[in-house]
């Protein structure tokens, strides 16, 4: 039988995940602690919209907690992606008067799950021209390359395509091979067979996504026994090896390396995934006419794209304090970056042709980007200063369109390709793993 005593203090979980509160609504008892888990890849905060709580940032498996001792109505948001009128990422907490009765009620509301977050959709990537590489020395032949792309983490797979592969001989099998030339570690990709024209095409992801750019340096095709459980390599028979001083520079901007600044690439993409979300929400403030809500996501843009040494970093719409959602580097030092490594690359004096040609496509990318990102600083900074949301229309609509140019750039001659010339981070980014592709030769 129900009775109006005291239970036990509970502690429930609410889950911060894909930028949404899990659950939305609860419904708790009084002296329950509710813990908020941050399983994003992006910064959050807990706030009440009563302003009885405003906690700091907090990251991704870190938590924020509060016990709730009064009964009572309680709204609350992120205030870097969302709102105090419940749009963007809020939540509704109802607290009960703490008794038995009541916590039957709380208990039969579904418990939240975690859910997989949902990947970051990535732009498929085409290898790189065969006909930019050139042999390491003149009696060899150069066959094809070994190139590094994404598929849920940064240069998780790679893409082995060689061409005039002749069949091996006495029922033998070839077998490919990432190497490192500097710890001699190797890795199988599997075994392989040439088609009826030649041509071996093979792609692998590794499980655990690890970064494959930043642990191989080569490649090996080798000749193996059929039923070869050998796990070290045999005879080579077309091989490739990335030069050393232009590789060491190209990982800084595709290989993360620890806190901010991480790998210039990565970091002006991830940051830039950031803005095109804070983008949103100034187009919805302006659909629900907020001037408060779309001069507090014009100041996280500004702080986006400036970072910590910024000249307009700081709380620009007074309110809440300095908010920052992204690292604290930004992105316009990260893409600025990330374009001097790529000509330093291009500079060093093993540099292939290759290296070279891709350097002058990611300095032609970056360039539309820094372009694109002073574009959306400008309108941001227009929008911290009016007066009134009616002002803010055009810099919303070009902070709408730029932000998109910004990540992904745009084909603006309609032959379903984006060329390096109308690209942006994600082109930049992507020239930069070419920059990486591994030749292979084989000797004539």
């Amino acid at each position: 039988e129900l009775t109006n005593q005291p239970t036990t203090p509970l502690t429930t979980q609410v889950f911060l995940q894909n930028f949404a509160f899990v659950p939305a609504e609860l419904t708790v008892t009084a002296g329950t602690e509710v813990v908020w888990q941050n399983q994003d890849g992006a910064p959050h905060n807990i706030t009440f919209v009563d302003g009885s709580i405003a906690g700091d940032n907090f990251f991704r498996g870190e938590s924020f907690a509060a016990t709730f001792d009064e009964p009572g109505s309680y709204l609350i948001y992120c205030t870097l992606h969302g709102s105090p009128d419940g749009s963007g990422m809020a939540m509704a907490i109802t607290v009960l008067e703490d008794n038995a009765e009541n916590a039957a009620i709380a208990a039969a509301a579904p418990t939240p799950n975690p859910i997989p977050p949902t990947p970051t959709p990535v732009p498929a990537i085409a290898p790189p021209p065969v006909d930019l590489l050139e042999p390491a020395a003149p009696q060899q032949t150069v066959v094809g390359l070994v190139s590094f792309f994404d598929s849920v983490a940064p240069s998780d797979s790679v893409a082995v395509l060689l061409t005039g592969i002749a069949a091996p001989t006495g029922g033998a099998t070839y077998e490919a091979w990432l190497t490192d030339s500097q710890t001699s570690t190797v890795f199988t990709l599997g075994q392989v067979q040439p088609d009826a024209n030649g041509r071996i095409s093979l792609q692998y992801t590794d499980a655990d996504g690890r970064n494959l750019m930043g642990l191989y340096d080569g490649f090996q095709l080798t000749q193996e026994p059929q039923f070869d459980d050998n796990p070290t390599p045999g005879t080579a028979v077309y091989s490739g090896q990335q030069v050393a001083a232009a590789l060491s520079l190209i990982r800084t901007i595709t290989v993360a390396g620890g806190d901010a600044p991480t790998a210039y690439g990565l970091g002006a993409r991830l940051q830039a995934e950031e803005l095109l979300r804070h983008a949103e929400f100034v187009q919805t403030a302006y659909d629900l006419l907020s001037i408060a809500d779309a001069q507090r996501h014009a100041e996280h843009i500004i702080n986006l794209l400036e970072g910590e040494n910024g000249a307009h970093f700081g709380d620009l719409d007074g309110v809440h304090g300095t908010q920052n959602p992204g690292d604290g580097f930004g992105i316009i030092p990260y893409v600025t970056q990330m374009q001097e490594t790529a000509v330093s690359a291009a500079n060093a004096p093993d540099a292939t042709n290759a290296i070279q040609i891709h350097s002058t496509h990611v300095v032609l990318a970056t360039d539309n980007a820094l372009a694109w990102a002073a574009q959306i600083q400008d309108a941001a900074l227009q929008i911290v200063d009016a007066a009134t949301v009616g002002e803010i229309g055009p810099y919303v609509e070009t902070i709408s369109r730029f932000s998109q140019l910004l990540l992904n750039g745009a084909d603006g001659n309609g032959d379903g390709e984006i060329a390096p010339a109308e690209g942006g981070i994600f082109t930049a980014y992507q020239h930069t793993q070419y920059m990486a592709a591994v030749p292979v030769s084989g000797e004539q």
